[in-house]
C-alpha cells in the first residue's frame, strides 16, 4: 500500500483487480449460456437432417426459455428478445430449419458482443466490495456494475477479513439461503474494512431488520431476488443519502481556476473557485467543504496557507484535493504532512480530479452524518464508525493512532462517597475539554471512554492521558486507562478493545498504575520504537523529525560501538522494535556492529533495515545475509522509507 493516497492518471493495479473479478463471472455465467445454447443448437441440428424427435425439441424450447430469462437479467435485451422468439417458435412446433438457424445465429452473436463488453467494459464510478461465494447472484452483480456506475470487487465470505482496500466507498454482502441470524462475525468483519461506509445487506431472510441484533451496522436490507440493479442502487442510495459538501477551489492562476471549474462543475456538484484575498475559513464554519488547492510549484497558494485552515476547527472539518502539478517529492511530503487528504499528481484529466473530489466528499459526509469530530464525546455507535475511519486514514498516510480506554470503578468510587455516573459526567467534560478536534472521544461503556488520537504513539497518548487523569482529582484506583497504538497493538477497533480489556483485567487483579500500554506486565520497561545509527547529524535530524511526526519515539546513535554495546543487551537496555543503520559509522562499522549483534542473539530480535550511500554491494549481501531486513540507498525518499518503516513494523 502507497504510503501517500495519491491517485495517478490510471490506477493500473485497481483496475485490473476488478477487470479479473469481471472476467471470472462473466466465464461463469457464459458456461452457463453456453450450456443452453448447446441444448438449443443440437435440436437445430437434429431438424436440418431431418431426426428430431418430440422430447429433444420440448427441451430446446426449455432451454430457449431459460436462456431468455437469463439474459434478461443480465440485461442482455437483444439476446432475450432472440431467445424469447426461438423459444416461441420450438413450443409452437415451428421447425422452420433456416429461421430457426438464424435465430440461433443471432443468439450466438448476442454472446459474442457480451464477451466484447466484458472484455472492454469502462471501470468508472464508486468501488464497492461484493461480498459472498461466487455463484448465479454475485457474478449477476460483477457483471452489471459496469453499467450502474460500480467499480465491483469480490471477496468471498472466508477471505473478507483479509481484504484490505481504503478505496473501498460501499460494501454489498450477499448471503446464502438461511438468512443472516448466524453471521453476525461477517457483518462485523465486513465493516471493519469498509469503515464508515455504507453496507447492504442481500438476503433472503425477510424478517431480517426485525431480527438481527446487529442491524445498526446495515445500512439497507434487500431481498436476493431483486435484480442485481437494485442491489447495486441500493448501495449507491446509500451513498448519495449524504448530502455531498461542496466543493471549493483555489489557486493564484484565476484563469487556470476558472478552467478548471468549468470542467468540473458537469462532474461535481456545488463547484466554485475562492477568492484567495477572502476569508477562506467563513463559508466553512457552517458546513464542511471540500477544497481543491491548485499546487503548481511556480504559482503555489502556500504550504503555509494550508497549514492555517488545517489550524481552524472548521478547516479541520474539511477535506482537500492537492493538484500536484509537476511538484518534487519534497513538495508533496510538505503537502502530506500539512493535511492533504488526497493528492492528483501530473497534468491528470477532469475525471481523475473529479474522482478524487467525489472520493474525499464521501468521507467527509460520512463524518458529518454520524457525528463531527468537535462535537464532543459522542456515543458508541457514532464513535465507532469514526475510529473505524481513523484507522482507514492511518493505513492511507502511514500513520499511528493511540486508542485509550478508560474504566471508572464503580466500588471505588462509591466508597469514596462519589456518585459513579457524576464522576462519569465529570470525566467527559474534562475529556471534551482536553482533545483537539482531530481526535475521537466516545462514550464505550456507562463507566468507560475511549479516546482515539490520531498521529500518535501509544507514547505520546500515555502522556496525554495522563495530564487528564491527574487533574481529576479521583481517589486512588478509581480510574484506569489502557493506551494501545494501532497498527502495533492490533489490526481492528474490536480487537484493540478486547486486549485492552484483558489488560484492565489484569490491572485490578494486581493492582498496577492508573495508566499502562496496551499487554502491560508489571515491571515491563519500555523501549523505543526506533534506534537510528548515523554518522550524519543532518539524517539524524530529518529521520527523527519524520518519525516523532508520526508518533513513533526514537533514540539516536553516531557511534557504532556505542549502539552495538546498547543493543546487544550488555547494558541490561530494552531492544527497540526497529534499527536503520548507515555503513559508515564512528567507532566501528555499521557491517562490524551487525556481526556484533548477531553473535549477540539480539539482531533478528528487532526490525533493521540498511540505509547507506556508494554501498559495496558485498558488504550489503553480507549484511542482509547476517539477518538484516531490508535495504535502501542514500538519497532516499522520505514517503518511502515511511512505507518501509510501517511495513517492517506491522510484520512484526
Amino acid at each position: 500500500m502507497a504510503s501517500r493516497p495519491t491517485i495517478e492518471e490510471t490506477d493500473e493495479a485497481l483496475i485490473e483487480r476488478a477487470r479479473r473479478d469481471l472476467r471470472l463471472a462473466w466465464g461463469r455465467l457464459r458456461a452457463s449460456l453456453e450450456e443452453r445454447v448447446l441444448v438449443i443448437e443440437a435440436c437445430v441440428v437434429a431438424i436440418l437432417t431431418g431426426s428430431v424427435d418430440e422430447r429433444l425439441r420440448s427441451d430446446a424450447a426449455d432451454a430457449a426459455s431459460e436462456l431468455a430469462t437469463m439474459f434478461g437479467r443480465l440485461g442482455i435485451a437483444s439476446g432475450a428478445d432472440v431467445a424469447r422468439t426461438l423459444s416461441g417458435d420450438l413450443s409452437r412446433g415451428n421447425i422452420d430449419a433456416p429461421s430457426l438457424a438464424t435465430l440461433l445465429q443471432e443468439i450466438r452473436a448476442a454472446l459474442g458482443m457480451a464477451e466484447h463488453d466484458a472484455a472492454t467494459a469502462a471501470l468508472v464510478g464508486v468501488p464497492m466490495l461484493i461480498v459472498g461465494e461466487p455463484g448465479d447472484l454475485v457474478d449477476r452483480l460483477v457483471w452489471t456494475a459496469p453499467s450502474m456506475g460500480v467499480i465491483a470487487f469480490v471477496a468471498s465470505s472466508s477471505m473478507v477479513a483479509g481484504y484490505r482496500d481504503d478505496k473501498i466507498d460501499a460494501a454489498v454482502v450477499v448471503q446464502p439461503d438461511g438468512g443472516l441470524a448466524d453471521s453476525r462475525s461477517l457483518l462485523r468483519m465486513v465493516k471493519d474494512v469498509i469503515g464508515g461506509a455504507p453496507l447492504v445487506v442481500a438476503t433472503t431472510d425477510g424478517d431480517l431488520s426485525a431480527r438481527l441484533p446487529v442491524a445498526d451496522l446495515v445500512d439497507e436490507v434487500m431481498s436476493a431476488s431483486a435484480t442485481p440493479a437494485q442491489i447495486l442502487r441500493g448501495g449507491r442510495s446509500a451513498l448519495a443519502r449524504i448530502e455531498p459538501p461542496p466543493v471549493r477551489l483555489i489557486g493564484r492562476d484565476p484563469t487556470r481556476v476558472s478552467a478548471l471549474v468549468k470542467r468540473l462543475s458537469p462532474l461535481v456538484p456545488d463547484c466554485r473557485e475562492i477568492d484567495l484575498n477572502s476569508n477562506v475559513l467563513d463559508p466553512l464554519r457552517s458546513t464542511p467543504h471540500v477544497l481543491v488547492i491548485d499546487g503548481d510549484a511556480n504559482g503555489t497558494p502556500g504550504h503555509q496557507f494550508l497549514r492555517a485552515i488545517r489550524s481552524d476547527a472548521a478547516g479541520r472539518r474539511a477535506g482537500v484535493v492537492w493538484l500536484a502539478r509537476g511538484a518534487e517529492e519534497v513538495e508533496l511530503q510538505i503537502a502530506e504532512d500539512a493535511g492533504v487528504d488526497v493528492i492528483v499528481k501530473g497534468n491528470a484529466r477532469t475525471t481523475v480530479i473529479a474522482e478524487a473530489i467525489l472520493r474525499v466528499q464521501t468521507r467527509v459526509a460520512q463524518t458529518r452524518l454520524e457525528g463531527d469530530l468537535d462535537g464532543g464525546v459522542a456515543p458508541w455507535h457514532n464513535g465507532r464508525p469514526l475510529l473505524e475511519r481513523a484507522f482507514q486514514r492511518a493505513r492511507r498516510h502511514g500513520w499511528l493512532v493511540a486508542v485509550a480506554l478508560l474504566d471508572l470503578d464503580h466500588d471505588t468510587l462509591a466508597e469514596a462517597g462519589i456518585v459513579p455516573h457524576h464522576a462519569a459526567a465529570r470525566v467527559a467534560q474534562r475529556l471534551e475539554g482536553e482533545f483537539r478536534a482531530g481526535d475521537i472521544v466516545t462514550w464505550y461503556q456507562p463507566l468507560q471512554f475511549v479516546v482515539a488520537l490520531q498521529q500518535a504513539g501509544w507514547r505520546i497518548g500515555m502522556s496525554r492521558i495522563e495530564t487528564v487523569v491527574s487533574s481529576l482529582g479521583l481517589p486512588s484506583g478509581a480510574i484506569r486507562v489502557v493506551v494501545s497504538e494501532y497498527p502495533s497493538h492490533g489490526q481492528f477497533v474490536s480487537g484493540l478493545l478486547t486486549e485492552a480489556e484483558r489488560t484492565l483485567d489484569s490491572l485490578k487483579t494486581d493492582g498496577g498504575p492508573q495508566v499502562v500500554v496496551g499487554g502491560w506486565q508489571e515491571h515491563a520497561e519500555a523501549a523505543a520504537d526506533v534506534v537510528v545509527v548515523d554518522s550524519d547529524p543532518g539524517v539524524v535530524s530529518l529521520l527523527r523529525h519524520n518519525l516523532e511526526g508520526q508518533g513513533y519515539s526514537v533514540v539516536t546513535y553516531t557511534d557504532g560501538l556505542e549502539a552495538s554495546n546498547h543493543l546487544s543487551g550488555a547494558s541490561g537496555e530494552p531492544l527497540p522494535r526497529l534499527m536503520i543503520f548507515d555503513l559508515y559509522l564512528n567507532g566501528v562499522s555499521g557491517l562490524e556492529m551487525v556481526r556484533r549483534l548477531e553473535r549477540a542473539g539480539t539482531l533478528g530480535r528487532f526490525r533493521s533495515i540498511l540505509l547507506t550511500a556508494q554501498p559495496d554491494e558485498g558488504d550489503v549481501l553480507e549484511a542482509l545475509d547476517l539477518g538484516v531486513d531490508d535495504y535502501m540507498a542514500k538519497p532516499f525518499s522520505t514517503s518511502m522509507l515511511r512505507h518501509r518503516i510501517r511495513r517492517a513494523l506491522e510484520d512484526r
